[in-house]
């Protein structure tokens, strides 16, 4: 958690980054500063880089988890273009992912994660809660 918060801090424009991990438990982070854009307040993932890590997690038996992004204001909220892009990503999945997290970090540091979890007719968007565990050596 302390490493993806300093990844993002002091950002001037939006960021972002992919998780991964085993058994429910988050252990892999990604740091993706995106595509060039005229808009510092937008998060265009390098998609082409981001699925080369996705396919080398796929080797060691790491899964896909979400994908995080920053947020410029001292709101960790998600934004009518996040779910948009969520709904996109989630309908490129296969059936087998029922869900994602698709934490948001303000830039005060403040982390609120949303699992997005596949219904009948679509997307559930729930804003969950996360323990944060010490990494064992």
């Amino acid at each position: 958690m302390e490493f993806i918060c300093e990844k993002f801090k002091n950002c001037d424009r939006e960021y972002g980054g992919i998780l991964g991990g085993r058994n429910d438990v988050i252990t892999e982070f990604v740091f993706d500063k995106g595509l060039e854009n005229e808009n510092i307040g937008t998060y265009i993932p390098d998609v082409c880089f981001l699925n080369d890590c996705i396919d080398k997690w796929q080797s060691q038996n790491i899964n896909f988890y979400g994908i995080i992004h920053n947020h410029l204001t001292e709101y960790a909220e998600l934004s009518t273009e996040d779910v948009k892009c969520i709904e996109k990503i989630m309908n490129a999945m296969p059936q087998y992912i029922e869900y994602l997290y698709f934490p948001v970090i303000s830039s005060s540091n403040i982390i609120e994660v949303f699992k997005v979890v596949r219904v009948e007719k679509g997307i559930c968007i729930i804003s969950e809660n996360i323990s944060i565990m010490e990494r064992s050596v």
